[in-house]
């Protein structure tokens, strides 16, 4: 990741391509075995949703734009065992 003073920050991340991968994204993963998270990679630009559900790490959900623009982030807490859904994030 280029910053905006332009220096380069280097992640190591799992990275959910197929429909499958995203929807799994990082549920049930209690240790992310040294990696920095998890990137999504959508092969058209536009809303999707997520979720915390069986998700018991705090995430921070990071969204760039295609040209790799920084565009907003949000914390999301993890969802508790047998909680009902209340809602998902949209973005």
């Amino acid at each position: 990741i280029r910053r905006a003073d332009g220096s380069v920050c280097h992640l190591c991340v799992y990275v959910a391509e197929t429909r499958a991968q995203q929807e799994r994204g990082l549920m049930f993963v209690t240790d992310l075995a040294g990696r920095d998270g998890m990137l999504f990679r959508f092969a058209v630009p536009g809303p999707e949703k997520f979720w915390m559900k069986d998700t018991v790490v705090p995430l921070t959900a990071v969204w760039f734009a295609p040209d790799g623009r920084f565009l907003e982030r949000d914390e999301m807490v993890p969802c508790p065992a047998g909680a009902a859904l209340k809602g998902s994030l949209d973005r």
